[in-house]
């Protein structure tokens, strides 16, 4: 079993805003909102929490629920979702 199907919802919700908050961990070439906010997918923090992707799509439907966290669309290239911190 790994490690993280014993965190808590509420730790890996702080781990993921946390983690998206940390513009230095989302530095080089990669898309912002009109705000700044670094644009992240959810295999990007997956990998960089070692967290499974599931964990980590749980955890931002929450977010994205209660208004802490927004889903931008993919691209083209790429059609998965990025997703950004709210400014609080």
């Amino acid at each position: 079993m790994a490690f993280e199907e014993f965190k808590s919802d509420d730790v890996v919700d702080a781990q993921i805003i946390e983690a998206l908050e940390d513009t230095a961990r989302w530095q080089g070439s990669r898309p912002v909102t009109g705000g700044g906010m670094f644009l992240v997918r959810s295999a990007e923090l997956a990998y960089a929490l070692s967290l499974d992707e599931k964990t980590v799509g749980d955890s931002l439907g929450r977010l994205e629920e209660k208004g802490w966290v927004r889903k931008s669309g993919g691209s083209l290239e790429n059609p998965a979702p990025y997703w950004h911190i709210l400014p609080r």
